[in-house]
């Protein structure tokens, strides 16, 4: 964020920071044999990109999307069959790592457990 000229774009419960020289979905068009533009491709976009942000807004989105995924991943009437239910179980798992990381970023993590205060 300390560039002068950031680009930024807020995706589904995400924020880029889009640098053409380091953006995984980028990586992925070149791969694929596509065009790449100038700017990011959520569809293309990778937990593991370094020009993804989370801001608190992103944050409260999976918070809630956790929500959703956790009672999905719980429920005896989602169907396995198709694994609906591990498949949310694992994007449960994941968005638990998102929020768990923003937490312990945060300057006042030293001071607050759990995010909440101490």
């Amino acid at each position: 964020m300390t560039q002068t000229d950031t680009d930024i774009h807020h995706g589904e419960a995400m924020t880029c920071v889009h640098r053409a020289e380091t953006a995984a979905c980028r990586k992925g068009k070149l791969l694929l044999g596509l065009p790449t533009d100038d700017g990011p491709d959520e569809s293309l976009c990778r937990s593991t990109c370094v020009n993804l942000a989370y801001t608190d807004r992103d944050i409260a989105e999976n918070r809630t999307r956790l929500t959703v995924l956790m009672t999905d991943a719980r429920d005896p009437m989602t169907p396995r069959p198709r694994r609906r239910r591990d498949r949310a179980a694992a994007q449960a798992d994941q968005i638990l790592a998102v929020i768990e990381q923003h937490e312990t970023s945060r300057p006042a993590a030293a001071h607050t457990k759990g995010g909440h205060a101490a």
